[in-house]
């Protein structure tokens, strides 16, 4: 099952390819998702599976050229951290600012 996931990674990029992509686009696209496998596999035994998914989606968003324009990817990878750890580090950063000496 988990030697399936780069084909069905590849399959959904290409089901959500943007207008106007090019040759050169789908080459980085799919350079992106061998490193972006590479790194998972290195991963899985070695990380709890929460950390495994943040790190994911951080690097979902760094590799892709530009998230404004890619939905699924916001709502998958950003969202989820915006309600976490953004959010917490947010939250603490913003205590730690109020705070008095």
């Amino acid at each position: 099952m988990i030697d399936k996931v780069p084909v069905y990674a590849r399959e959904l990029v290409e089901e959500r390819t943007p207008p106007g992509w090019g040759a050169a686009q789908e080459a980085i696209a799919d350079t992106a998702l061998e490193a972006v496998w590479r790194c998972v596999v290195e991963l899985l035994g070695l990380r709890p599976p929460e950390e495994l998914l943040l790190v994911m989606r951080v690097l979902a968003l760094f590799v892709c050229p530009d998230p404004g324009r890619h939905p699924e990817l916001l709502r998958v990878c950003l969202s989820p951290l915006q309600r976490g750890v953004l959010q917490e580090t947010t939250t603490m950063l913003l205590r730690q600012s109020l705070v008095r000496p």
